[in-house]
């Protein structure tokens, strides 16, 4: 970078202004007048003049020098700040990989953060490189958001180029302008060949229909949501059956319809890995079946959703003699229902499907008095079905006032657990026929870790029939070496009390009490001492806490 020599240019300045023709200011005749009054005045007013026009030489001169230099000045800085940014680590990456870091960046955004962040317009200014950059990045402008106004929307759409898009539509929040659904759909319907991924919320299948015809060759996720679980859901009846782009999308593999009915014999369905259906109903005698056969086609699924979906009870019939549907790939399989004539759906897909060791199951049922857990699982005969149940290392069961949970992990790291939640308007009766069903419907031989809560508060008054399923469950168990009790009534805790001929889990070490009101010396003391007998393991561990019947001597004692 050259200095700037000021005197010089200053000079250089001045000589190009005198050298050049005086120009009137005020038209020809006043300049001419000016001239002609110049020479009838005497020698003095003529110095006069001339040391005038020496000084507006210089002014000029100056002005125009300053200008010169500011110039030059702002170039010199923004020189100097380029190379200031180069010399940033950051800037000795390659581009490509600069780039590709925003790429990932503006993927890592999720769709709520994204809008609210503007990221493509922050990238472009922080740097000239990363400007340039960024405006050669298409990947980086494929995710248009309802948020931009119009111009800059369709400059996004414009800067994407090919890249593949990502569209994503909500409802309008207050106070936030937002393009609507015609408007947004209508800028990009168009480009469906390039979408990746699409997301429409609370928007119904009718407004949803007339911007799903074209083919969409690279789609890869489709999520259709309309409402909630309250208020919206969609029938086989609706007048209005989609077929999103008209069957053609090859590569699409994550599909999620809440409260959007697509017939089980679109081709969509093909070649899923991903698969949610939530709050749809279904009439037709066979649409059930047709859901089975489904599964049977889609061997590749991961992730399997069924969210309250309800079918005619008229399905409701045995089949015992139809073949497993295998599906060895799957990670999780969830179902809920809140209707109770809609049990034996879960039943019956249970009872069909076929699952890894490290599949996780949830499950979520409203349960009649006289329901147990067999209502909704079956009782497990064939060793390739359900295999996650059956390598259980820890359960966990919370019972609340109309909720029973449980929640189970697998005995090894690449085994899956399961979430069962049950809802009765029975309370803490339908704890019996879980508590019974427990090692019955469902056998857990590798089980070793029990837990026993009753939500956040001890009843004042348990039915003996639960204290003899719990019994039950635990001489089914006889391999639980781990057990905690929370806010247990002390019927439950003297359970524990065995016999040398007939002992309670023969190989529990380590015993954790908490938060139970009742418990008193004398059940604790019976415990420990029958631990003491036969050729069973002695309790190593004891803990007990917030149990205010209990003195500090016994805990120390039975330590």
């Amino acid at each position: 970078m050259e200095s700037l020599d000021f005197p010089r240019l200053l000079q250089s300045i001045i000589e190009d202004i005198r050298s050049r023709p005086l120009t009137p200011s005020c038209g020809a005749d006043a300049f001419a007048n000016a001239t002609s009054q110049s020479h009838s005045q005497g020698p003095l007013e003529e110095a006069r003049a001339a040391v005038h026009d020496s000084i507006r030489i210089i002014e000029r001169a100056v002005a125009d020098a300053v200008s010169v230099i500011r110039a030059h000045e702002k170039l010199d800085i923004i020189h100097l700040r380029r190379r200031r940014n180069h010399l940033a680590p950051i800037h000795r990456l390659p581009c490509e990989i600069l780039s590709a870091i925003f790429g990932f960046a503006a993927d890592a955004c999720t769709e709520r953060d994204y809008p609210k962040s503007y990221f493509p317009l922050t990238v472009l200014g922080v740097s000239y490189l990363w400007r340039q950059i960024a405006l050669q990045s298409p990947r980086l402008w494929a995710r248009p958001h309802t948020l931009l106004p119009r111009p800059l929307f369709e400059t996004y759409i414009r800067r994407s180029k090919n890249a593949s898009l990502d569209i994503f539509f909500a409802p309008k929040d207050r106070g936030q302008k937002r393009l609507d659904l015609a408007v947004y759909m209508g800028l990009v319907s168009s480009h469906a060949a390039r979408w990746r991924s699409c997301t429409l919320n609370c928007v119904s299948p009718k407004r949803m229909a007339p911007h799903f015809q074209l083919p969409a060759p690279k789609l890869e996720a489709l999520s259709l949501n309309y409402g909630d679980m309250d208020t919206a859901r969609d029938t086989d009846l609706s007048t209005v059956l989609l077929n999103p782009f008209s069957g053609y999308a090859p590569r699409l593999r994550e599909l999620s319809l809440g409260g959007v009915f697509v017939p089980f014999t679109s081709p969509i369905y093909a070649n899923l890995s991903t698969l949610r259906l939530a709050r749809i109903r279904y009439t037709k005698p066979d649409a059930f079946q047709q859901l089975m056969q489904l599964l049977d086609r889609t061997p590749l699924l991961e992730v399997l959703c069924l969210d309250y979906l309800n079918f005619p009870s008229a399905t409701n019939t045995s089949h015992s003699e139809e073949p497993l549907i295998n599906l060895p790939l799957l990670r999780l399989l969830r179902m809920k229902t809140m209707q109770i004539d809609q049990q034996w759906v879960l039943r019956h897909i249970l009872s069909r499907v076929a699952t890894p060791p490290s599949c996780h199951l949830e499950l979520s049922a409203m349960l009649d008095a006289n329901d147990s857990l067999g209502s909704i699982i079956p009782q497990q005969s064939n060793a390739h079905h359900l295999q996650n149940i059956a390598n259980v290392g820890s359960l966990e069961i919370t019972c609340y006032p109309e909720m029973t949970i449980f929640e189970a992990r697998g005995a090894k790291a690449d085994v899956g657990g399961f979430s069962i939640t049950t809802e009765d308007y029975a309370g803490h009766a339908q704890v019996l026929g879980a508590l019974s069903c427990i090692g019955k419907a469902f056998p857990m031989p590798c089980l070793e870790s029990l837990t026993l809560s009753w939500s956040d508060y001890e009843p004042t008054e348990v039915d003996p029939a639960v204290v003899t399923a719990f019994a039950d469950l635990l001489v089914r168990h006889p391999s639980i070496k781990e057990l905690q009790l929370r806010h247990c009534p002390e019927l439950l805790i003297k359970s524990l009390v065995g016999t040398s001929s007939a002992p309670v889990c023969p190989n529990l070490h380590t015993l954790a009490v908490s938060d139970c009101r009742s418990l008193r010396d004398g059940t604790l003391e019976s415990v420990v001492a029958s631990r003491r007998l036969g050729h069973i393991v002695p309790l190593s561990d004891i803990s007990v806490r917030r149990c205010p019947n209990v003195s500090a001597s016994t805990i120390l004692t039975s330590i």
